[in-house]
């Protein structure tokens, strides 16, 4: 079945990005209007990890299904897999699987990289979107909420993403977006992932890596924008960049402060194939 050949490859692409679930917002901006079935694959360059100084190439996948003339649909953009359950033109809600990348052995800091890992796993939760559209469909507005609960123990919190998206057709081939956000992290994940304390310490030393304790609290601010080239029918190109600043105890915190950077970039590019 058709369906069923679109799940299976979207596993694959999953596969292809585990290690990376850094990047997971980035693609999730860059969705296509009035496409039933995209199926695209990027390259990013993207932090380390959150707050690190250094950078690495990550794959990007998406692909979006949606299912026969409704508004529902199964999406995987980065690491998020998502589920619309609603066929309604303005309103989307369903659950959210999220995979993210452990913070360990491949670290490129020598300093974090002494640090107890912090293993990859699963978060699961929901979305609600707004989208509000005008005449031409693909000039467009949705506000995103996100909410994820850690599923494999690593880090035993929650996150919750609020994205707001502006899509503009500029030319016959073009459109343009911008877009801004932010993430608010409970104690528990910004404890497992700032604080620095002799549970997680492991071989790094402290005058490198003070004692620190990391509370709840919004972790980020951060605004993006690109463009989508419509090269022919089926296929399309685009890219984008995104600029981040991590605030409060995640920007106080030694991880952060003395060996990585609160000011994080992401650029990428990538192609997809319109059905």
């Amino acid at each position: 079945m058709k369906w069923f050949k679109t799940v299976a490859l979207s596993a694959v692409l999953m596969g292809l990005f585990i290690g990376n679930s850094i990047a997971s917002e980035i693609v999730a901006s860059a969705d296509v209007a009035n496409a039933p079935i995209v199926v695209g694959l990027g390259i990013a360059m993207v932090p380390d990890y959150v707050g690190s100084d250094d950078y690495r190439v990550a794959p990007l996948p998406f692909l979006k299904y949606t299912f026969g003339q409704s508004q529902r649909y199964v999406k995987l953009a980065g690491a998020d897999l998502s589920v619309n359950l609603l066929n309604h033109q303005n309103f989307q809600l369903g659950p959210l699987l999220r995979y993210y990348s452990p913070r360990g052995d491949k670290v490129k800091d020598d300093v974090v990289e002494k640090m107890d890992k912090v293993d990859g796993g699963f978060a699961a939760g929901g979305f609600l979107t707004f989208e509000l559209k005008g005449d031409e469909p693909r000039n467009r507005i949705n506000f995103t909420l996100k909410f994820v609960a850690d599923l494999s123990d690593s880090y035993d919190g929650y996150l919750m993403d609020f994205d707001v998206t502006l899509w503009r057709k500029v030319a016959e081939r073009w459109d343009v977006f911008v877009g801004a956000g932010t993430t608010y992290a409970d104690n528990d994940y910004m404890d497992t992932y700032f604080s620095v304390n002799g549970g997680n310490r492991g071989a790094a030393p402290v005058v490198e890596l003070p004692n620190y304790s990391a509370d709840s609290g919004i972790r980020d601010v951060r605004a993006q924008g690109g463009a989508i080239w419509h090269f022919s029918k089926n296929w399309l190109f685009g890219g984008l960049i995104r600029a981040q600043r991590l605030l409060g105890d995640a920007d106080d915190s030694p991880i952060v402060d003395r060996r990585g950077d609160s000011n994080q970039l992401s650029i990428a590019l990538f192609a997809g194939y319109k059905f």
